[in-house]
Formats: structure tokens, C-alpha cells, sequence
């Protein structure tokens, strides 16, 4: 070995050179094919890029975001992208002759669920039968769930997926596909309560999300390829370490799509699915691709199984090629690598046929195996059961004994059901059996007995062992106590419930409350008007309006108190109609001119498109600016107000009403909670300027409510512009028809 001492040194002074020299080069740059719109679900491509481990890779990557209805598939194989996130449709197109080619899988369980609403009375995947369901393409593990559990699939009115709850939420359809990261929050965010179904549930488990690439960038851009698998890894590994990290960047570069809310959501469904405390990121098990392929072929996706070798990446450390070809001097590098390569290998051979020969060397080896076997075994933390088709215990870890509390030599050669199985649960032992079988890796949960009779909520995840003819040996599994977890999960679901009794009591008290103060408060303005018909002065004049301002205000409070409650519980009925935009903003401005005229304010309005008409809830509109207008004439003591209207067709929300003030202005600490229930800023805390705080809450979710939204810009001591984006029609059928009559002014 130390005659190769002097080549080895003079090779390491070679690739150290010629690897400097490549550093010099310029980024590779390459594209990533995202599946959908900037969120959490892509954060480890997020880290990669923020943390450098792209570039410390020679790579500049960009991310691109799909167009509705492209498929990130179709985009790679057409030449738009190196690299794109997959999902198990990988099995689909392979066996269909595209040569794609899966690097690593993201998610270890598919984060595709069924989706329906608690208030539809879906308690179980049978009540679907004779409904509607709308379903995304090459759904297997959806599709196989629904066989599994013996649901004749002509019974349901399967519709193509709008990628919306909306239809959903309008009850279009009684249930629909979706992510377990995203559409259950959506709904709950409307204030409904879903119910998940998951193919998990049924022992099916997909992969989820992954990256792949094309056969062509695999042979001829190994090194490209290699590399940006690895540095993809290590942008997933350090994301999930630092989320909330992760979620700023996603923030302050990416997208504001989704609410911080929405991402942490999301982040911890992430986790849950990506399982990193389980095995590392990117793990792809080649038999649980051959279970995928065969779910495909059973629901009819692909006309025969396929191979995983077909299309999974074969991880080959290859030699950095590229390197050597910086200069004349690499050709001798990797001579010299290859004289030492075949020496290498010449002189393992010859370890191999010795090792071979010497029986005695062998069975020592294996000896040392068995023993490593059996200390990582009986000192795993977790329980370890081997089991055989009779439910017989084969082997019982110290990890099962501490769990289950029974000793080995009290449970090995017993069946199950004679000590850990509860009475009421005999009747599923056969059908775990069978899912074993089928599925080989069988993930379930069910009550288990201890020693002292105790019940305990067990995870269980089973391995099936087979010899030959697909005869079971044995089953290897591994249990996990999560009773606490089931017992706080029950206990949320008991919270929950009493938290929206709690609320829907006090709705029913605020509507009760503002009855009894409405009926008083309308006499007396009554009374007001009358004594203001009589008076003979103008201080008594004043006094009286004064009166009927007051109690007017009173009654705007109640109705937005009532409109608040009404929005938070998702009764707020809308009633669109056909109204001509100009007229309906000219009529409620009327109603604040004796204010403005008081606080000797100009009133203005402009409009672009005099005629234009939309349909909209006249009602909920006059609302929306009936508070603006009132808020801006309350803050600004001296100067104009201007209302404007804008419509234009080219925009996503065509219709534009903005609120322009002179006023006192906000400060922008107060901007973040402008719209946050009862906040009324430091302004609206003093006696000079004294609300409730409740009409610009009532405000954003009433233009959300019509499909619009609405912004505020401001500046302290020079004023604040209010701007309602809404849609030229609601997406409800329009009731009515008001004649267009407005004129600008």
C-alpha cells in the first residue's frame, strides 16, 4: 500500500486543483416544476434556495408555478422544466411508456382525502351512495378506498374537480377530494364542520408528494441530477427543523395567498405526512411501489403492474467527471483514478474468493449478524411483536413488555385474543389478516388490553413475511401507546362543541337584548322628530337633532352587533340583484350630507362608467358605505371626503369603490388590526372620537361574504382612502332587477 502512497498524494494535488478551477465556473441554472401555488407544501425547495445548498451544488434553480389545469408531468416531459414535484400518478405515466424517472418521495403518506360537511348527514363513505362527488384525476387511493369498504362505484356521480370547496360548500356536491393540509381548514375557516375521510383509514397508503426528473436528464446529466436531489433533501431536512422560519420567507418572498394561520396549519399536516422522526427524507421503498402499481392495476388506471426498477432512480455515488475536463491535466487524473480503481477492485476480488472458501469466517460473520439483530431488537424503544397467521406471539420485545405489561415468557405461543384483545373486537382480527395480505405494510389503530386490564389506544404498523407461493411466515409489527393523544383528541371535539353552544347562546342573547332596546330607541326618535317640528329656537332645534343623531347611532351599533353575530355564525342571507353601481353609491351619500354640511365638509363623487351595472346585495353595499362614510366624516375635522367608482372588466375584481378623507389618519402599528372585532385604535378610544369598533370588522367580512375584499392605505395627519374590490356578479343567481338612473357628479 505505500508504493501507492506517492500516486495518491500527486491525484489529491490534482482534483484539489482542477476542482478549484471549477469552482470558478458559472451556475448550472434549472427549473422546478411546482404542483401548485406558492405554500408550506414546497418549503424544502424554499430552504434550499435561501440557505445555499443549491448553489454550494453548482446549481441556480427556479421555481415555477402551474397554470390551472397543467399538469407538472406534461411540463417536464415537454422541455419547460429539468425537475418537477410528483405525486404516485408517477406509476400511471410509466406505464404508459413516458420515460420519468421518481428521485426521492417528499411525503411517506398521500396527503389526498374525501372531504364532505358534518350538516350534509355523511357520517360514513356508504351515505355517498346515489350522491355526487367530485373527484381529481388518477384519485387510486381514493378509488380503492371506495372498494375496499364494498361500495359499488355505480352508485356514485363522480364529477370533475373544480379545485374550489365552493361547490362543495354551495351543496353542488355532497363530498369532494382534497388535501389534509388544506381544503378541512378552508371549511372550518367558514365556520362548517368537515368530515375527513382517508384511505389510511382503509389500509391504503400512497406515497405523497416527490421529485422527478426525465429518463434523458438521468443519463445525460447525472451529476446535475444527483446534485439537486441532494441539495432538495437538505433544504427538506432543514425546513421541517425550522418552520416558523420557513413560513416568514414564504411571507416576506413567495406569496401572501394563505394567512400565517393557514401555513402553520399546513406546516404540521406537512410533518405529519413527511414523517422525518421515522425514516429520513427522500426514502422510497421499492415494495411498497409494487403495492402502488398494484392499486392502479385492480382499479383499472393501468392495464398490467409494473416494476418499480422501471422508473425509481438508481442512487449511483458516481466520480465528479466534470472536474477533470477543466484542464489538459484532468485526463491524467483520471487515469490514474481508474489504475487505482481496477486495483481496488482486483484486490477485493481476491478478499471475496477467500472469504468465500473460509466457511468457518462466514459463519462468524453471521453470527455477529444474528447477535446485532437480536440487541437492536430486544433494545429498540419501541415494541417489537412477531406474530403468524394464527395470531400466535412469535417474539415479545422488552419495549412490549414496559407497553403491554405482560412478559415475554407470559405471551409467547399465545394467541391474542386470549390476552390483549378486547371481547367486542374478536370479530376484526380476521380482517387484519386479510389486510396484511394483501397490502403487505398495514397501518391500523385499535383498543388493546394491558396486563392489568387497563385499555390502551395502540398504532399499529404491520409487515407481512412471505416464503414461498405467497405462504405468510410471520407478521412484524410495531405498536405505539398514543392513548393520550385519542384522549385529547376527544376532548378538543368536547371543547369544540360546547365552544359553539356557548357562542350560538350568545348570538340568541345579543338578537334578544337588541329587540328589547330597538323598540325604546325608535320612539324616541320619533318623539325627537316631533319635538324638532315644534321648536322655536334653533338651540332647542339642535338639542332635538342632536337626539335623533344619537339614537340613530345607536341603532347603526345594534345592527352591526347583530350583522357581526350573524356573519361569525355563517347565517347571513345574501340577496343579489341587477342595480345600476352609480345610483345605489349617489343614494346612500345623501344620507351623510346633513352630516358632512354640519362639519362644514365638501362631499364629492366620481364615477368612470356612469350606466355600469352589476349584481350585488344593494343592501350589504349601502352598508359597507354607510360605515365608511360615517367613519370618515366622525375622523376628519376640515377638508373634502371623495367617494369614486371604477369598473374594468380586466381585473379579477372589476368593481372598485374607493373612500377618500382628509382626516386624522392611522397610524400604521393600528393598520395591522383595523378590521380586528371591537379595536378602535387610539383614536377611537378618546372622548373626542368614541366608537364601538365593531362597523370595520361587520365591513371586511360583509365584501369577503360578496367575493370581494377590502384595503386600507393611511397616513397620520394627512388621511386614509378605504378601497372595496367586489365582483361584477356575486356567485348567487340574481333575484331582482333595479333600472340604471345614475348620473356622476
Amino acid at each position: 500500500m505505500n508504493r501507492f502512497l506517492p500516486s495518491i498524494m500527486i491525484l489529491g494535488l490534482l482534483i484539489n486543483w482542477t476542482t478549484s478551477l471549477a469552482e470558478g465556473e458559472e451556475l448550472d441554472s434549472v427549473r422546478l416544476q411546482l404542483k401548485w401555488r406558492h405554500q408550506f407544501q414546497f418549503a424544502g425547495y424554499y430552504a434550499a434556495i435561501d440557505q445555499g445548498y443549491y448553489r454550494e451544488e453548482g446549481l441556480e434553480v427556479e421555481l415555477i408555478e402551474p397554470e390551472v389545469g397543467q399538469d407538472p408531468f406534461d411540463l417536464v416531459l415537454a422541455g419547460n422544466a429539468e425537475f418537477g414535484v410528483s405525486n404516485s400518478e408517477i406509476v400511471w405515466r410509466s406505464a404508459e411508456g413516458e420515460p420519468v424517472v421518481q428521485l426521492a418521495v417528499i411525503y411517506q403518506h398521500s396527503p389526498l382525502v374525501l372531504l364532505s360537511i358534518r350538516d350534509y348527514g355523511i357520517e360514513t363513505l356508504h351515505d355517498l351512495a346515489g350522491h355526487s362527488v367530485m373527484i381529481e384525476p388518477n384519485a387510486a387511493d381514493l378509488l380503492a378506498m371506495f372498494r375496499s369498504e364494498g361500495i359499488d362505484l355505480g352508485e356514485i356521480q363522480f364529477l370533475p374537480h373544480e379545485f374550489s370547496v365552493e361547490p362543495l360548500v354551495d351543496g353542488e356536491v355532497q363530498a369532494i377530494s382534497g388535501y389534509v393540509s388544506d381544503e378541512p381548514y378552508a371549511v372550518e375557516q367558514l365556520g362548517l364542520d368537515p368530515i375527513i375521510f382517508t384511505p389510511r383509514s382503509a389500509g391504503i397508503d400512497f406515497y405523497g408528494d416527490g421529485i422527478f426528473t426525465t429518463r434523458e436528464q438521468v443519463e445525460k446529466h447525472p451529476d446535475r441530477v444527483e446534485a439537486f436531489r441532494r441539495a432538495s433533501l437538505r433544504g427538506w431536512e432543514y425546513a421541517l427543523m425550522n418552520p416558523d422560519e420557513i413560513i416568514d420567507l414564504i411571507l416576506n418572498e413567495y406569496s401572501q395567498r394563505k394567512t400565517r394561520d393557514q401555513l402553520e396549519y399546513e406546516a404540521m399536516k406537512t410533518m405529519q405526512l413527511v414523517r422525518a422522526d421515522l425514516v429520513p427524507v427522500g426514502y422510497m421503498n421499492p415494495g411498497r411501489w409494487r403495492y402502488i402499481s398494484e392499486v392502479f392495476y385492480e382499479n383499472g388506471l393501468i392495464e398490467e403492474p409494473i416494476s418499480p426498477e422501471q422508473f425509481l432512480y438508481a442512487h449511483d455515488a458516481r466520480f465528479p467527471w466534470k472536474t477533470f475536463f477543466v484542464s489538459t491535466m484532468g485526463l491524467a487524473a483520471i487515469a490514474i483514478v481508474l489504475t487505482l480503481l481496477a486495483w481496488y477492485l482486483y484486490r477485493n476480488k481476491l478478499r471475496l474468493e477467500a472469504a468465500i472458501r473460509s466457511k468457518t469466517e462466514v459463519e462468524k460473520k453471521l453470527r455477529h449478524s444474528e447477535e446485532f439483530y437480536r440487541n437492536f431488537y430486544e433494545s429498540a424503544p419501541l415494541a417489537f411483536v412477531i406474530w403468524d397467521e394464527n395470531f400466535k406471539v412469535l417474539r415479545w420485545n422488552a419495549a412490549a413488555e414496559r407497553v403491554f405489561g405482560w412478559k415475554a415468557s407470559e405471551v409467547v405461543g399465545r394467541s391474542f385474543d386470549e390476552f390483549m384483545v378486547p371481547e367486542e373486537d374478536f370479530g376484526n382480527l380476521e380482517k387484519v389478516v386479510s389486510h396484511v395480505r394483501q397490502k403487505e405494510v398495514a397501518c391500523m389503530a385499535n383498543w388493546n388490553l394491558r396486563k392489568d386490564g387497563t385499555k390502551i389506544w395502540c398504532q399499529w404498523h404491520n409487515v407481512a413475511l412471505f416464503g414461498g407461493d405467497r405462504e405468510l411466515v410471520e407478521v412484524q409489527s410495531i405498536a405505539l401507546d398514543a392513548t393520550l393523544q385519542y384522549e385529547r383528541e376527544q376532548r378538543l371535539v368536547t371543547e369544540r362543541e360546547v365552544a359553539e353552544m356557548a357562542s350560538k347562546n350568545k348570538g340568541q342573547f345579543l338578537a334578544s337584548v337588541s329587540h328589547e332596546i330597538r323598540n325604546p330607541l325608535s320612539a324616541i326618535i320619533s318623539f325627537a322628530n316631533f319635538i324638532r317640528e315644534d321648536c322655536e329656537t334653533e338651540e332647542r332645534r339642535e338639542m332635538a337633532d342632536t337626539i335623533i343623531s344619537s339614537g340613530e347611532a345607536l341603532i347603526r351599533i345594534l345592527n352591526d352587533l347583530i350583522d357581526h353575530e350573524k356573519l361569525g355564525a355563517g347565517v347571513v342571507e345574501l340577496v343579489p340583484s341587477r342595480i345600476c353601481l352609480g345610483e345605489v353609491v349617489q343614494k346612500t351619500m345623501k344620507l351623510h350630507q346633513r352630516m358632512a354640511k354640519e362639519k362644514d365638509l365638501e362631499l364629492h363623487f366620481e364615477i368612470s362608467h356612469p350606466k355600469v351595472e352589476v349584481t350585488l346585495d344593494t343592501l350589504r353595499v349601502q352598508q359597507v358605505l354607510n360605515n365608511l362614510l360615517s367613519n370618515a366624516i366622525k375622523f376628519t375635522e376640515k377638508g373634502s371626503i371623495l367617494i369614486s367608482v371604477d369598473f374594468d372588466q380586466t381585473r379579477e375584481l372589476p368593481v372598485q369603490i374607493r373612500c377618500e378623507d382628509t382626516g386624522i389618519g392611522i397610524s400604521q402599528s393600528e393598520l395591522k388590526s383595523i378590521f380586528r372585532m371591537y379595536d378602535q385604535g387610539e383614536h377611537g378610544k378618546s372622548k373626542v372620537f368614541r366608537g364601538t369598533g365593531v362597523g370595520l370588522a361587520v365591513c371586511e367580512k360583509l365584501v369577503v361574504l360578496m367575493g370581494g375584499r377590502i384595503e386600507v392605505q393611511s397616513k397620520e395627519g394627512v388621511g386614509s382612502t378605504f378601497t372595496v374590490h367586489l365582483p361584477e356578479e356575486m356567485a348567487v343567481h340574481s333575484t331582482g332587477r333595479e333600472d340604471c338612473g345614475a348620473q356622476s357628479s
